[in-house]
């Protein structure tokens, strides 16, 4: 299975290398970006559009002020977005692919360990591994990117003013990109593998947006504190790097004893994991009952971080970071 992992690996590289050459030299903004209205960094003018104003489900969103200031940031959410993306696609000569090839390495080198080293028989492993690293490698990223994004955009906080959830929106967002990107790799694998396609497949983008939500209230948390905090990054680095073997990657929670298997639940990682793998492997439906304790809390993480954040929307700016 190793070397059909390999192979089909170095094939998809083959294939996706022309579109991220297109990808690296195309200069012109994506239409989504113009789709909200333009907006001139230089003037600091945002253009709000008129397409919010004509759309009726849309007219809940004028009343509210607040709603109304982050809704005319939407353009430069998705431009930004578009823009690191092509920025970190040009700085290395394989651009978009390595946002393949680094799961397949990680997976790779985990695979041997477990299966040459500690003779880990487990059917699909290498399936099995993958959507473990890839799945956790998004929850990982994802927090430190979402963390540290106010204090990696600094620089533009102090040119022009923007809501501060702003910068934890577009980290995500460019994360979900990858991590979308690494898939490729993946639903061929599966079908090598003679996993057929099911229903169940129609779960995936739910589980996707519960996964986003979460992380992303989880980051806007963490960015109120980083500013004021910096010994809070690597107390989160070492954090993210240990939570991995608590996360199911390289097992099941089924396999841990049952009086243990109560606290994996509460584990948002080790939850996500297991759902991708009951839909992409087991051809079953996630069993939604562990995201019930998930969804408020993730509301409650919005609320808190949606909060702090305007508190100090305009104060972390003179903080020296």
């Amino acid at each position: 299975m190793l070397w059909l992992f390999f192979g089909l690996s170095t094939l998809g590289m083959g294939l996706l290398r022309p579109w991220a050459m297109f990808f690296r030299q195309t200069g012109n903004p994506p239409r989504s970006c113009r789709f909200f209205g333009g907006f001139d960094l230089h003037e600091k003018k945002i253009a709000f559009g008129e397409l919010a104003e004509k759309l009726p489900t849309m007219a809940f969103l004028l009343k509210n002020p607040k709603l109304v200031s982050f809704w005319r940031y939407a353009n430069i959410v998705v431009y930004k977005t578009y823009a690191n993306l092509k920025s970190e696609n040009e700085k290395t000569y394989l651009g978009c692919i390595w946002w393949i090839v680094e799961p397949i390495i990680n997976t790779a080198v985990f695979y041997i360990v477990f299966t040459q080293i500690l003779k880990n028989r487990q059917p699909n492993f290498t399936v099995f591994l993958y959507i473990g690293m890839v799945a956790y490698g998004y929850f990982s990223t994802a927090i430190l990117t979402g963390a540290n994004a106010i204090v990696l955009n600094a620089g533009i906080m102090q040119q022009i003013y923007m809501p501060k959830i702003v910068f934890v929106v577009i980290s995500m967002c460019n994360l979900t990109w990858k991590f979308l990107f690494s898939l490729v790799v993946l639903f061929p694998l599966l079908w090598l593998a003679h996993m057929s396609i099911s229903w169940t497949y129609l779960a995936l983008p739910l589980i996707l947006f519960l996964q986003f939500w979460m992380v992303l209230g989880i980051s806007m948390v963490l960015s109120t504190i980083i500013p004021y905090f910096p010994d809070g990054r690597t107390v989160l680095n070492t954090f993210v790097s240990t939570f991995i073997w608590f996360s199911g990657v390289f097992y099941t929670i089924k396999s841990v004893p049952k009086q243990l298997q109560t606290i994996f639940y509460i584990n948002p990682a080790a939850v996500i994991i297991e759902a991708y793998r009951s839909v992409l492997i087991h051809n079953e439906w996630p069993t939604w009952s562990h995201f019930a304790f998930f969804f408020p809390v993730g509301i409650f993480f919005w609320m808190i971080g949606w909060y702090i954040l305007q508190k100090i929307d305009r104060k972390v700016t003179k903080i020296n970071m």
